[in-house]
């Protein structure tokens, strides 16, 4: 969606997270602050990580956990 969206195929609703390299490298720019347009908007929705008693106590486990957690806060 980023892609199209820097080629001119039209505006991409994305989380900043995702659009962050689009962004960094300036192929894509957020809409302007003005009333009309809402530049960020909170999302009523959650993701999570489960797993089941013991799994957090294999090393590996543990650094994918860390690696998710930062990289999608």
């Amino acid at each position: 969606m980023c892609d199209g969206a820097a080629a001119g195929m039209g505006v991409a609703l994305v989380r900043l997270k995702l659009a962050a390299p689009w962004l960094d490298n300036g192929s894509l720019v957020r809409l302007g602050t003005s009333a009309a347009f809402a530049t960020s908007v909170p999302s009523p929705h959650a993701h999570y990580l489960c797993w089941r008693t013991g799994t957090m106590d294999r090393w590996e486990c543990a650094a994918f956990a860390a690696w998710l957690r930062n990289a999608v806060v």
